[in-house]
């Protein structure tokens, strides 16, 4: 019969970083911070503090649309003003704006999918 004489703790130890942070996407560009004269590929900015961009997270691909606002330093950060689709959503949303009536009907309304709709609101209404 064979015997092993163990001693110590026989539990692994993982080499957890101490400072761990969410972040969209982790590369070197995004640990420096984001500036509007330096955007990824994967971020479109669309006017006024409003951005797309894509990411992957736990092998799970989102698009999303959120504003960004800019510190003193002009890097950019995410505010919590946004939404995160899946890409069959998105594409969706992308198809429905293309045929969307605006200009001809000023009280349309496209529903993408439950609870996510698009709708014409005039200067009247802001």
């Amino acid at each position: 019969m064979f015997r092993a004489n163990l001693s110590g703790n026989l539990k692994r130890k993982s080499d957890v970083p101490d400072n761990l942070s969410k972040k969209l996407c982790l590369n070197e560009q995004m640990e420096a911070g984001i500036r509007m004269d330096s955007l990824p590929k994967h971020m479109v900015h669309l006017g006024d503090g409003l951005f797309t961009l894509v990411n992957s997270f736990l092998k799970e691909t989102r698009v999303h649309i959120r504003v960004y606002t800019t510190d003193d330093d002009g890097i950019l950060h995410p505010t919590k003003e946004g939404v995160s689709l899946k890409p069959e959503v998105w594409i969706s949303l992308l198809t429905a704006l293309r045929n969307f009536p605006a200009r001809e009907d000023p009280d349309a309304v496209s529903v993408i999918k439950k609870n996510v709709c698009i709708f014409t609101v005039g200067r009247k209404n802001i």
